[in-house]
């Protein structure tokens, strides 16, 4: 579906088009679309990462679909933390 050489913005593009043609009656704009791609996106790899045991606290885990609703609750609460730490940590420094 997309090139490699292509630039982000041709691929989202391109998706939203194809995306489309799957669900002519929908009325998402392609902002919406792009952004429900990439947090699937950003689920899948911490998936894999998490089943890689390469998600902090993941060593000795079972597999991810094998972790209680509540488990993968936790876990998923400790990704968004995290992520909401890494933002406030990388704003741009006002007085520079």
């Amino acid at each position: 579906m997309t090139k490699g050489w292509e630039s982000k913005t041709i691929q989202e593009t391109r998706m939203y088009q194809y995306w489309q043609t799957l669900e002519p009656e929908e009325t998402r704009n392609q902002k919406s679309v792009i952004a429900r791609w990439n947090q699937m996106l950003s689920m899948f790899k911490f998936v894999v990462s998490f089943n890689d045991h390469r998600i902090a606290g993941s060593t000795g885990q079972p597999n991810w679909f094998r972790l209680t609703p509540e488990e993968r609750n936790e876990h998923l609460q400790a990704k968004a933390q995290k992520e909401k730490n890494f933002k406030k940590v990388s704003r741009p420094c006002q007085l520079c």
